[in-house]
């Protein structure tokens, strides 16, 4: 009865992936799972309307007196937030983990193997799980370092290398987040591989969980100290999107010059994770 259940789950799932790969559906998430959050504009706004407010109440204290500064602190306090839902954007040397994986899930004949066949038992499909989940690992260690899938041909400890299984994972998952159109093939099956990777069986007989958390703004940040970037006052010129409607070439200009020097004064004040005074 639960085989049966778990066999129903996955049919769904195939079934709305496989529409969403047709056009059919959007992957997109819906209304009701939209977050409340400002936006660019709304922040700009807002940090507008305290500059007007505050130079209008210093202006009728005293025509001699010096505005206040801006209090960033909702502002900060709202990029913080949101950066913890923000992926990381991968790097150059990320790349090649991603192609690499790419290829191989092209390759791999994982959901035919598991759930294109029927399985006498539910014993005989844990074990047929664990043989692909391990060959796929296989296959992935020998694009990488062949060294390293001959002592795992000889020795399968794969936990050894568990850091390394799931960074190549985390990658392939960060920037399909990023990039919603892409992988459209692949990661589906992907998906479907760490699921069954993660199910108590498999991972027993793994050591280890092939899922980690996806990278952050909001962790790396964290990990190096730099959260304060985030409460900058020049993080909202540092991140402005700058648009050229009905704006003329010299505009434009010094907005990028704007952005440009905001982006190397909040490098330059927090590249060793602390603020300088």
């Amino acid at each position: 009865d639960d085989e049966q259940a778990y066999v129903d789950i996955a049919l769904r799932v195939a079934e709305k992936v496989q529409r969403q790969q047709e056009g059919l559906e959007s992957a997109l998430l819906g209304d009701e799972h939209q977050d409340s959050y400002r936006t660019v504009d709304e922040i700009q706004k807002l940090l507008d309307d305290q500059r007007a407010a505050q130079a209008s109440s210093a202006s009728a204290f005293s025509p001699f007196s010096r505005a206040p500064e801006v209090d960033h602190e909702d502002i900060g306090d709202w990029y913080v937030e949101r950066a913890r839902f923000i992926p990381l954007r991968l790097l150059y040397e990320e790349r090649p983990h991603l192609r690499r994986t790419e290829a191989m899930l092209r390759s791999c004949d994982y959901t035919n193997l598991v759930d294109g066949v029927e399985h006498k038992s539910k014993m005989r499909r844990i074990m047929r799980q664990g043989q692909c989940v391990r060959a796929m690992l296989m296959g992935i260690a020998t694009s990488f370092k062949y060294d390293v899938a001959q002592t795992l041909v000889d020795e399968p400890e794969f936990h050894k290398y568990k850091s390394t299984f799931q960074k190549i994972f985390e990658i392939t998952r960060r920037y399909k987040v990023m990039n919603p159109e892409k992988l459209r093939n692949v990661y589906g099956k992907m998906i479907f591989l760490l699921q069954d990777a993660v199910s108590p069986d498999v991972q027993r007989d793994l050591e280890f969980s092939l899922v980690s958390p996806l990278k952050t703004v909001y962790s790396t940040l964290e990990a190096l100290g730099a959260l304060d970037a985030l409460r900058d006052e020049q993080i909202s010129t540092a991140t402005m999107e700058i648009l050229p409607d009905n704006k003329s070439r010299a505009q434009i200009q010094k907005e990028i010059r704007l952005k440009e020097n905001a982006i190397r004064s909040i490098s330059r004040t927090y590249a060793r994770g602390q603020k300088k005074g």
